[in-house]
């Protein structure tokens, strides 16, 4: 579970970094970015989660994209909304240690 959990932290953590420090200046450019790879990351986890049959691998496709929706709502909603990415971060890995 260590490997589910601990990316979702850190994808956190880099939230706040690239908001307090580029987000004003290369707004226009890092929404586009960050919903571009966000879109992926969903399709990925989504289409990769298919055909699995086995139960860790269905988990790290999830994962894969619950990254993405972390991304598509944080800029989305922008930087005020870190509250409730927390709170999904919280209930995700507390979701993740119970498997």
């Amino acid at each position: 579970m260590f490997f589910a959990t601990v990316p979702q932290i850190s994808l956190f953590v880099l939230f706040i970094r690239i908001n307090l420090v580029f987000f004003l200046i290369y707004k226009k450019y890092l929404i586009i970015l960050i919903l571009v790879l966000s879109g992926i990351t969903i399709l990925v986890g989504t289409l990769g989660a298919i055909h699995q049959t086995k139960l860790k691998r269905l988990y790290a496709f999830s994962g894969i994209s619950n990254a993405g929706y972390i991304l598509s709502v944080s800029y989305f909603f922008g930087i005020s909304n870190y509250t409730d990415l927390l709170f999904y971060i919280i209930i995700y890995i507390i979701s993740s240690l119970n498997l």
